[in-house]
């Protein structure tokens, strides 16, 4: 397929043409084309959750690195966002610009910094705005097996060692959703992915699973 036509992952869209040395993805996201963001309120407006963008970077990095050999395992250097992405009727274009960054101040090798960007006035692409940026680099493959083999190891992490030191918590969760409701932060059912928790002095463990669908 020619460039601009191939349609990637749902939240980037389709890789289109640019004439600078960046990457650029283009979609039209909304509530109808991705219902389940519907679940997920602040002050009754439906916000991109941040894990969209986490999802998006993930995607990102299968799409130039991955190859025909599936995922590449990445480390996510940092993720700021800078305005919420508010969902309103109809779509909003929003376009991933990624752009590969040599000689970081670590001495690393390949970087890549991604942004995402709206227009300010729908329908018309002269002036955007910064939603959110993040910094992620491929994990050389040594690298990975290491610490793959370390979460194996007898320093890895004691779930039931974790339990024993915390107190679960005995409402039901469907309260502490209640309450962050009561703050504006509303989470419908396809967010409601906690299903229990253990509290401990400066530490929490919890429990998700996710929805069916």
């Amino acid at each position: 397929m020619s460039l601009g036509t191939r349609l990637c992952h749902p939240l980037l869209g389709r890789q289109v043409p640019c004439p600078i040395p960046e990457t650029v993805y283009c979609h039209e996201l909304s509530v109808d084309s991705h219902p389940f963001l519907s679940d997920h309120k602040v002050g009754a407006k439906v916000i991109l959750p941040g894990a969209a963008y986490l999802e998006a970077c993930l995607a990102v990095g299968m799409e130039l690195l991955g190859g025909s050999g599936g995922t590449v395992p990445l480390t996510l250097q940092d993720l700021s966002i800078e305005a919420p992405l508010e969902l309103r009727s109809g779509s909003v274009q929003l376009q991933t610009l990624v752009r590969c960054v040599h000689g970081q101040e670590n001495g690393a090798g390949l970087h890549y910094a991604v942004s995402f960007h709206r227009p300010l006035v729908a329908g018309q692409a002269g002036n955007w705005k910064r939603h959110a940026t993040a910094t992620f680099l491929p994990v050389a493959g040594h690298a990975f097996a290491e610490e793959r083999s370390s979460w194996r190891s007898e320093e890895a992490l004691d779930i039931e060692a974790l339990k024993s030191r915390m107190e679960a918590r005995r409402e039901p969760m469907s309260t502490m959703y209640d309450a962050l409701a009561e703050r504006g932060i509303e989470f419908g059912p396809q967010f409601r992915s906690i299903v229990a928790a253990w509290t401990g002095l400066g530490e929490v463990l919890t429990m998700a699973r996710l929805p069916a669908e």
